[in-house]
């Protein structure tokens, strides 16, 4: 089953062609990679399809699950099940690790909290109570981030990653 499905989209930013006519499918299940030198239009192609700020297709739909999403809210999409990890992984004074996790949960499951820092590769009793701040690495906050969307149980994850690691990372 198809699960995502652009129809020649086209972006223009700051009077700028980034994408053009880019149309692609993406079946229920599996795993792609988009590949491409700095400046191709990557991060820009995941940023179209969430529809982050000024991200807004200018031609083309895009359909999640049969159903036309062109014109939704970011928000609106997350709660369909789409969800966006982004490049660099944000930092938050003051939320502890539990509750970065915990937030796009329907329900706190402090057991998949655990499971999914363990599926990054991260002991749960060294991170659970930890600040997501200056304190943890790149590399870290990036393995807490991909634990946040594997606790999110989403139906479709974009990693808008330069090197994602998800050869370490299943969603099942």
């Amino acid at each position: 089953m198809e699960i995502l499905r652009l129809d020649k989209i086209s972006l223009n930013l700051e009077g700028r062609q980034i994408l053009k006519d880019l149309s692609l499918s993406v079946e229920e299940g599996t795993i792609h990679s988009i590949l491409g030198s700095n400046a191709a239009g990557k991060s820009s192609l995941a940023y179209v399809i969430m529809g982050c700020g000024n991200y807004l297709v200018q031609e083309g739909k895009i359909y999640f699950r049969g159903e036309d999403i062109t014109g939704l809210s970011l928000s609106k999409k997350a709660k369909m099940g789409l969800t966006l990890a982004w490049q660099e992984p944000a930092r938050f004074e003051g939320l502890t690790v539990r509750d970065y996790i915990a937030v796009g949960m329907e329900e706190k499951d402090n057991k998949l909290i655990e499971e999914a820092l363990q599926k990054v590769l991260l002991e749960p009793k060294d991170y659970l109570d930890r600040e997501v701040d200056k304190s943890l690495s790149g590399g870290e906050r990036k393995r807490i981030e991909l634990a946040a969307v594997f606790a999110m149980k989403p139906k479709l994850a974009i990693l808008d990653e330069p090197d994602s690691g998800i050869d370490n990372f299943s969603f099942e």
